[in-house]
């Protein structure tokens, strides 16, 4: 069985990683990591449309982005 683990890395711009809040990114590019070769293929960006934070810490915006990326393993 292949082992692998699914990657978000956050971004403005699909090039550079945020320098914001992860949760604040406009989108999330979504990678596979194959654990037994090291091969990580592109699966697909997910927009960031969770609401605004209200205050920073906001559990309801991390509910928010923990369901948008809910099959990710790592961020």
């Amino acid at each position: 069985m292949i082992k692998t683990v699914k990657l978000a890395c956050a971004t403005e711009d699909g090039i550079n990683f945020s320098k914001e809040h992860f949760g604040s990114a406009k989108k999330y590019l979504l990678y596979s990591l194959n654990l037994d070769n090291g091969e990580i293929q592109f699966l697909k960006e997910i927009k960031n449309q969770t609401p605004d934070e209200k205050k920073h810490g906001d559990p309801e915006k991390a509910k928010a982005v923990s369901d948008l990326l809910s099959d990710v393993q790592t961020l």
